[in-house]
Order: structure tokens, then sequence, then C-alpha cells
């Protein structure tokens, strides 16, 4: 769950295999569907009139007044992304080369942050910004092994 000042955000599942973004207030009442086209992990903009959320490997906004929505960005890694004192920061998936982190600014502007974050095989998790900006705290999973276990001899 995400709070946004007054209310708070959450994803719940609709339907079968169908997941939408939330709002309730802070006080535990009227909670409201938002999203209606898929959505996860909504995060509300600085100034609460745009609502950003995951959809299948993209970023996507919804205007909080009149429901339209917009892709803002396509081949995002996950559902990578938060809001920052100064914009939305996001991890974007870039094919053959190893992710970036950017950034949308309040006036629709994307900007870099990282050009290069780790190898194109490494995962990019959680982020997190230091209130002064200078630091960003990511998950970088650069290998992911697994065992398959015999056991023998149970009775």
């Amino acid at each position: 769950m995400v709070t946004g000042g007054a209310a708070a955000y959450f994803k719940r599942f609709v339907r079968r295999f169908a997941e939408e973004v939330w709002r309730i207030g802070v006080d535990g009442r009227d909670a409201t569907q938002i999203t209606r086209n898929g959505a996860e992990f909504g995060v509300e903009s600085a100034d609460g009139e745009s609502l950003y959320y995951a959809r299948q490997g993209e970023l996507w906004m919804e205007n909080l007044r009149d429901g339209r929505e917009e892709k803002m960005v396509a081949g995002m890694a996950g559902r990578n992304f938060m809001r920052g004192p100064d914009g939305i920061y996001f991890v974007l998936r870039r094919g053959d080369a190893a992710p970036a982190v950017e950034r949308i600014l309040a006036d629709g502007r994307r900007e870099v942050v990282l050009p290069a974050v780790g190898t194109p095989s490494d995962r990019i998790g959680a982020m997190a910004l230091s209130p002064d900006r200078k630091w960003l705290l990511f998950e970088r999973v650069d290998q992911s092994d697994s065992e398959v276990m015999v056991v023998t001899g149970l009775q």
C-alpha cells in the first residue's frame, strides 16, 4: 500500500487474474476503484492530480480528474518505479544494453539519471531515493541459482 497524503493506494483483484488500483481514505472509509484496464502498484504524483501505475511492463499515468490514461514508458523493468521529490523514477529495460534509471519530470520531459545499471542480464528491484536526491538505493540481482535435491530412503 502506498500513501499519498489523505489517501492510500492498493491493488486488489477484481476478477480472476485481473488486478486494479484502488484508493481508500486514511480513515479506512470510501474505497474507490481508480483503474479499469489492469494495473498494480499505484503512486500518486506530487501535485495529487495523477496516478502512475505499472501494467505489463509499461508505466502508465491516469489523470485523477477525468480518468484519461496515457502510456508513459514502454519496456519498464517489471514494476520498478517510485515517486521522488522532482518526478517519477523508473528502471528502463533496453534490450542488449544494461538497464538505465530515468525520471519523468512534472512537465513530462524524461531525463536519464543513471545511464547503465549493472549488466544486461541483471534484474533491478526496489528503489529508494534520499531526501536530498544525492543517493539512489536499488536492488540488483546479478545471479539466480537453484538446485534440484533428491532425497532417498523415505519411509
